[in-house]
């Protein structure tokens, strides 16, 4: 089977645990006997094989790339988020990979700069598709950066996707994992 992998980042461009993870699934699907070409974002647009595994990498439309969110100045992440919603300027590089790798499966992970238009995509060429969700990005494309410090969860985005949170309290995590509960969130086999 041809799997498609695309993510925000690739290795050597590690800058969390998707990445890794991303990393692992390539090669575990290689070494099963399938055929895997990863698509991600890169300052430049660039193929190359690492570890056996294709990599694609396209600079996206409008996106900042500076490794450090606090160097990009917050008129330009609010320009990004917004984007990240449907950022009709990478439709047409998208569709072309797409094309070009004709895929029997497409995995979506952390889409920061590619945007979930690729699922338009992929419906629309009737290929399957899985995500996995990694955070809450997608639920309210500006919470990580823009609202979390005023957001209510109830707004017209996230009304009753997203838990409430209260105003300036703590990080992310204790937002939504707060101390009197543990602190910490657990995954249940």
């Amino acid at each position: 089977m041809k799997v498609l992998i695309i993510n925000s980042f690739y290795a050597p461009d590690i800058r969390g645990g998707a990445e890794y993870s991303v990393k692992k699934l390539a090669e575990g699907l290689q070494i099963r006997g399938h055929i895997v070409r990863v698509l991600c974002t890169g300052d430049f647009d660039k193929e190359e094989i690492i570890d056996g595994i294709e990599i694609v990498r396209f600079r996206p439309y409008g996106a900042h790339k500076e490794k450090n969110i606090q160097d990009v100045p917050r008129w330009r992440r609010l320009l990004g988020h917004l984007l990240d919603i449907w950022n009709i300027g990478n439709l047409k590089r998208l569709s072309q990979e797409i094309d070009r790798f004709a895929p029997d499966v497409i995995n979506t992970n952390n889409l920061y700069g590619i945007t979930p238009i690729v699922w338009k995509i992929a419906k629309k060429k009737k290929i399957r598709l899985v995500h996995t969700i990694r955070d809450y990005y997608l639920m309210c494309p500006l919470f990580l950066d823009i609202l979390l410090r005023f957001c209510s969860g109830s707004g017209p985005f996230c009304r009753g996707t997203v838990p409430s949170v209260q105003k300036n309290r703590g990080t992310a995590a204790e937002r939504f994992f707060p101390p009197e509960s543990g602190g910490s969130a657990q995954l249940q086999a």
